[in-house]
């Protein structure tokens, strides 16, 4: 008769606690008490923390739309037109001395060396002594602010993503949520 009644009890009591034990199943543990306040603290500071890291985000969004993703670098060189010029210049001076020694300086000879001499320093005038080089090359800067904004912003989802656990922990179900899950079960 014992058993009898107490397996009445345990059907009465399973029967009358089953929807309430499908809730429990279906749903996380809801934390109590000293647990639930500790919930809500570690809720405030991932909220806060997500806060910071979007304020972060928003001054490297203004840093990377400030700065050029590439830089101009001028590399100067020497021209060899230039150094070529200058040798033959040497040459002609040369050629005129040369002729001096020979010649007087009104003769067509000394005139004619002359004439090219002149001719030729005024193209080597002309002509750069050195070149330029133009070459652009990725900003370091830019590309690491870039790669703290990438950084930032998957700190940001992870942080997100514990941030909607722990309201979920703590929010209460309603009633036509449980009643769903335990439907889907």
């Amino acid at each position: 008769m014992a058993l009898r009644r107490t397996g009445f009890v345990l059907l009465t009591l399973l029967t009358a606690t089953a929807p309430a034990l499908a809730h429990d199943l279906a749903a996380p543990p809801r934390p109590h008490g000293s647990a639930r306040q500790a919930l809500q603290i570690r809720a405030q500071d991932l909220y806060l923390r997500t806060v910071r890291l979007r304020a972060e985000i928003e001054g490297l969004q203004r840093i990377l739309a400030g700065e050029p993703a590439k830089i101009r670098q001028e590399f100067e060189r020497p021209n060899p037109t230039y150094e070529a010029l200058q040798s033959r210049k040497q040459e002609l001076r040369a050629e005129h001395a040369r002729l001096l020694t020979t010649f007087k300086p009104n003769t067509p000879e000394v005139i004619a060396a002359v004439q090219r001499l002149e001719d030729h320093e005024r193209r080597l005038a002309a002509t750069s002594p050195s070149r330029n080089r133009v070459v652009y090359e990725p900003n370091p800067t830019y590309l690491e602010v870039k790669r703290t904004f990438r950084l930032k912003v998957q700190e940001l989802a992870g942080v997100e993503a514990e941030y909607a656990a722990a309201l979920q922990l703590l929010t209460p179900p309603t009633r036509k949520a449980a009643v769903r899950k335990s439907r889907s079960r």
